[in-house]
């Protein structure tokens, strides 16, 4: 009996020096995080390095003071807008190429502000720092459909999320936490990487490709807000988005030029994918409506007074698809180099129009004139049309 005591006492201690190293472990690796894999933008510097900070942004330096003849865009959204190919790629590169071709009498500067990982609550937090930082006349809102309402879910509305002191970029800001020891974050992601990563070319970053079986899973999350069954699910992200749009409805009506865009997910331009996700998902595969979100999103912008529809780039998309253009990047979900062309190409044309009143010539390809905002089946506008009923924000528009 005593053997077994002591067996016992040793195992104890043994376990607790364990997990003594392993606290004190990180709260050590959490220091080295916080100095050396995360950065916070130096609001008192005249010049901003955009790359220093792992914005994927096309130019070196931005100045906070706009030059005199300089008409300044600001892209703001996720990954999508991030883009998983090289800067000069990115679609907001293409747009600026693209605006500055047309004799406009302007010299347009887009600037990719895009951070992987994030919704409406850091779309709101990201303008209002940079609003206060830099001179800009436009900014462009990329709301990428498959994870901006299924990431809030389960995140009511509050308005200090909604505003941020400052912005802290590199792999420490952008790694998701999902174990309590956060070196572990970094052992894990580092594995997944060794296993699944992609290695930069001369055109894209070095990215994550999922295995198929973890990208379909991944994706039917995705696919959940384009069921009208689940749609109503997404009760607090009506909340972010009317509250998203009464800011953007404030920013036009203090002048500013603002484009909101709503980005469709690979499982429309991959039927292999669309049909795993459906057996996964246990329905049909027209179950699935590619017009409900956008819809949904373009119903608040109008109850918010916000004149302008949501620019909705599924129509040029399939155009190129339907020509055999590849748009989606293998398993990593972004759109490839042609992908992001042919959305640059799309919104040079609609804000040409919009902003300028410059008729960008005929339609070519679905992607010279801009198209009518899709109408969900008669299922999902039912649905629609309840959630609106029902719904009343969390917050009064006035506080």
């Amino acid at each position: 009996m005593r053997k077994v005591l002591i067996i016992i006492s040793k195992s104890i201690l043994i376990l607790a020096s364990t997990l003594l190293i392993a606290a004190a472990s990180d709260i050590l690796f959490r220091q080295y995080e916080k100095k050396f894999l995360i950065k916070a933008v130096d609001k008192e510097s005249s010049i901003i390095n955009l790359k220093q900070y792992g914005f994927n942004d096309h130019n070196i330096d931005l100045s906070r003071s706009k030059p005199p003849d300089e008409f300044r865009i600001l892209c703001i959204g996720d990954s999508y807008t991030s883009s998983t190919t090289k800067a000069e790629y990115a679609y907001s590169a293409v747009l600026e190429k693209e605006l500055n071709s047309l004799s406009l009498g302007k010299r347009f500067r887009v600037v990719n502000l895009g951070i992987p990982g994030t919704s409406f609550p850091q779309y709101m937090g990201y303008y209002r720092f940079w609003s206060k930082l830099l001179q800009f006349d436009a900014v462009v809102f990329n709301n990428y459909l498959g994870n901006d309402y299924t990431d809030l879910e389960f995140t009511p509305y509050s308005p200090d999320r909604a505003v941020l002191d400052n912005i802290l970029t590199g792999i420490g800001a952008t790694l998701p936490r999902e174990h309590s020891l956060r070196f572990m974050d970094y052992i894990y992601t580092n594995i997944q990487a060794r296993q699944n990563s992609s290695p930069g070319t001369a055109q894209y970053k070095p990215s994550f490709q999922f295995p198929w079986k973890r990208y379909v899973q991944i994706m039917s999350r995705s696919a959940r807000v384009f069921d009208p069954a689940e749609l109503p699910k997404f009760h607090n992200a009506m909340d972010w988005t009317h509250q998203f749009m009464n800011m953007v409805r404030q920013m036009q009506d203090s002048g500013i030029k603002v484009a909101v865009v709503a980005s469709p997910p690979h499982i429309f331009f991959d039927n292999n994918l669309l049909l795993e996700i459906s057996a996964l998902s246990r329905v049909t595969s027209d179950t699935f409506d590619p017009a409900l979100p956008a819809f949904l999103l373009d119903q608040e912008r109008k109850r918010a007074g916000v004149k302008d529809p949501i620019i909705d780039p599924s129509a040029c998309l399939t155009s190129h698809a339907n020509m055999g253009e590849k748009l989606y990047y293998g398993t990593d979900t972004h759109w490839t180099v042609e992908g992001n062309k042919a959305v640059g190409d799309y919104l040079a044309a609609v804000l040409a129009t919009r902003w300028f009143g410059l008729s960008t010539g005929s339609d070519v390809l679905g992607c010279n004139s801009e198209a009518a905002l899709r109408v969900p089946s008669e299922k999902g506008q039912a649905v629609i049309r309840n959630l609106l009923a029902k719904y009343r924000p969390a917050i009064a528009e006035n506080q």
